[in-house]
């Protein structure tokens, strides 16, 4: 787990007078433990706590800042690993999206400034989506698709869906214009599928190696007004850049430790300013 000691952006954001929260998985101390995402800067975190219990889709139960909380309900179709079967309860990352639109609406009635951290899970691990969800309706009859593959397609578009339902909702809100968006992975696809779904295009690799297939991911950025549609950047960055970019954006780059690694790489994404280049010696 993290040290009480460690400094998180949620900390460094939360000087600046921001709103935080976390949903999905944390991996960084279990609930209760030193490290438990309450305990490092998040007024709420909401999910998993534990990277293993995230593998499981219809666990019987979340954390909520440590408490338990049941995911009770009656026996689903599912779609588990491309095949049709039965789980009970609810499915997590429902749950964790709601609580995620819940923060948002909640954040923006306050008219505080909110860092939301969506560490979503889909797709990981055992690929399982719910067998009337709409994104499983583009799929399943798609017979040139392995079961499999549909299953991690599937859980993409309903991830894609559901990002589009809070770039809508921040527009319902009427926040959408000071509100930036990043949106990435954490590493390449668990499984290419090369010829079927091309996950890592052209790339050597796939999760779990350090080839381009391995690490190297997409970062789309929105920011109404500020960033212009559809620019296109070959700056390489990576995630220790996200605390100084997110810290210069909030304007207190003074709380970064000085010997942190990364870079603020709003320059680039607001197309002004001198670029800084991370070096790293070794």
């Amino acid at each position: 787990p993290l040290y009480p000691e460690d400094l998180t952006v949620a900390e460094i954001l939360k000087k600046a007078g921001y709103l935080t929260a976390g949903f999905g998985k944390w991996g960084l101390g279990n609930q209760g433990s030193q490290g438990a995402a309450e305990k490092q800067g998040f007024d709420t975190f909401f999910g998993y706590y534990n990277q293993v219990h995230a593998h499981d889709y219809y666990t019987s139960h979340l954390f909520r800042n440590s408490e338990r909380v049941d995911l009770n309900g009656p026996l689903h179709d599912v779609i588990a690993n491309g095949e049709r079967t039965e789980r009970k309860g609810r499915y997590s990352h429902y749950a964790i999206y709601d609580e995620t639109r819940k923060f948002i609406r909640e954040s923006a009635a306050s008219g505080k400034p909110f860092f939301c951290y969506a560490a979503w899970t889909p797709p990981h691990s055992n690929l399982v989506i719910p067998a009337d969800d709409p994104a499983w309706g583009l799929y399943k009859d798609k017979e040139e698709l392995p079961g499999r593959a549909k299953a991690v397609a599937a859980m993409n578009s309903m991830v894609d869906r559901h990002v589009g339902e809070l770039l809508g909702l921040l527009e319902e809100l009427k926040i959408d214009d000071n509100t930036i968006v990043f949106f990435t992975s954490d590493n390449g696809a668990s499984r290419p599928w090369p010829g079927v779904l091309d996950s890592c295009g052209e790339l050597r690799g796939f999760k779990g190696s350090s080839y381009e297939g391995g690490i190297r991911v997409p970062m789309v950025v929105r920011w109404p007004g500020k960033i212009k549609a559809g620019t296109v950047s070959d700056l390489p960055w990576y995630f220790p850049d996200v605390m100084p970019t997110l810290a210069e954006l909030a304007g207190v780059s003074n709380e970064v430790p000085k010997d942190t690694d990364g870079i603020s790489i709003v320059p680039t994404l607001l197309g002004n300013g001198v670029q800084k280049l991370s070096l790293i010696h070794i």
